[in-house]
């Protein structure tokens, strides 16, 4: 409702809204954020598995230099105190300079580096806390070993998988996984450390260096798989 009234010659406009106008205005903004919400979401995701993809990528090229120094060779498996065997392929990355740690952690140990560590990381914390850890233990190892797990069953089906094997054994270099979104950067791929961070899909980058989005049901369940074994 517009009220208009005259004092001299200054006109003065008085506005005045009634109570069901303004529930009309709160109904319009309500009704266009419930149709822009999915659309943001959809892009701060998509944002996300972008940045996720470009760490892994980065990684690769790390492990690509490591193959060059160490003649078509990955990591090897590391062993830490007591014997048991971890894969902790970071540290090894991290001691030869070819990644920097993103920082000190509570522990004796430095974190990996951030390009090491998807920002979708609470699959990571509830599994360790689903295994028994607390969540400061929890955040400790998402940031000491990362979210990336590296494939470590290529070219090898009945060995030992933890060895490093010469890059050479694999046939097909563009459908065997290197890297792959993960419970936990200290685990090898295999179907029960593959985590789902990105709307229930994995980030994968391929030993020919390319990237992909898989969906749950397109990940190999078989580890003599190409996905797994190289062949």
């Amino acid at each position: 409702m517009v009220y208009i009234t005259w004092m001299g010659d200054v006109l003065m406009r008085k506005i005045f809204f009634t109570l069901i106008e303004l529930l009309v205005v709160v109904a319009i903004i309500a009704i266009l954020a419930a149709l822009l919400l999915p659309s943001l979401n959809k892009a701060k995701d998509t944002a996300k598995r972008i940045r996720c993809t470009n760490n892994q990528k980065q990684l690769g090229a790390a492990l690509n230099e490591y193959s060059i120094d160490f003649p078509s060779y990955m990591p090897p498996l590391k062993l830490v105190s007591g014997g048991v065997p971890i894969f902790d392929y970071t540290r090894e990355l991290m001691t030869f300079g070819y990644i920097k740690s993103a920082g000190p952690t509570t522990g004796t140990a430095k974190q990996t580096a951030a390009i090491c560590q998807c920002s979708e990381n609470k699959y990571v914390l509830q599994y360790y806390v689903d295994a028994g850890s607390t969540m400061e233990n929890a955040i400790y190892f998402s940031k000491r070993y990362g979210t990336y797990s590296l494939n470590t069953r290529y070219a090898n089906h009945s060995g030992d998988y933890f060895k490093p094997i010469p890059l050479a054994l694999i046939t097909s270099y563009s459908q065997c996984a290197m890297l792959a979104d993960s419970n936990s950067g200290a685990l090898h791929i295999q179907n029960d450390t593959i985590a789902f961070p990105h709307s229930a899909t994995i980030n994968v980058l391929f030993f020919d260096s390319h990237a992909a989005a898989l969906k749950r049901t397109n990940v190999p369940t078989l580890y003599t798989d190409v996905f797994y074994s190289g062949q």
